[in-house]
């Protein structure tokens, strides 16, 4: 009867770690799921759409490639939206704004920041149109850069902030074009 338990017990063992192996191998819920709007052009899109489907495209990125997901938030997207916007109205394309402000400086001013010593923040910026300025196409783009990737895959940042707005950072503008914004942080320990 000893035999019968071992038995009985190494197979309930055997099937659980085979159902542990086989929930490492599938995609977790924010990689699995499809993220609506994210191969729309930004002229068909809209703002609004376009920075929901980048957020789910970035979420599932983070996932496949093993990091914690990221929590949305209001105050890295004003940050986001400030410099969007400045960057649209001003013609330039840069994460230095012409008046000097950085994207610390940016960040600071919403109060992400306010009470904390330690932080980690980064920003990445992208304007396109047609299928490139689309929220795959944009992350897509993302990640064939090595600074970009390093920043929407770093495992530290915990926050996101994403602001999309109408128009290119271009003398003129170019029909159809939006300019996108993301902004990571972390508050707090950064290891």
């Amino acid at each position: 009867m000893g035999d019968g338990r071992r038995d009985s017990d190494l197979r309930l063992r055997t099937t659980i770690l085979g159902l542990s192996a086989l929930a490492l191998l599938l995609p977790s819920a924010a990689a699995a799921r499809p993220c609506p709007g994210a191969d729309t052009p930004p002229a068909v899109a809209g703002p609004g759409r376009l920075e929901r489907a980048m957020t789910c495209v970035i979420e599932r990125e983070r996932v496949r490639h093993g990091r914690s997901e990221v929590h949305t938030s209001r105050r890295l997207a004003m940050a986001a939206r400030v410099h969007a916007r400045d960057m649209v109205a001003h013609d330039y394309f840069d994460h230095l704004a012409p008046d000097g402000t950085h994207v610390d400086d940016r960040i600071r001013q919403t109060g992400y920041l306010t009470g904390v010593r330690a932080w980690r923040v980064g920003e990445v910026l992208a304007w396109g149109a047609g299928p490139t300025g689309s929220a795959r196409g944009t992350v897509r783009a993302w990640l064939r850069s090595s600074p970009h990737r390093a920043v929407l895959l770093d495992p530290a940042f915990r926050d996101v902030g994403l602001a999309v707005v109408p128009g290119a950072p271009r003398p003129g503008g170019i029909a159809g074009a939006a300019t996108a914004v993301a902004v990571f942080g972390r508050r707090g320990a950064t290891g």
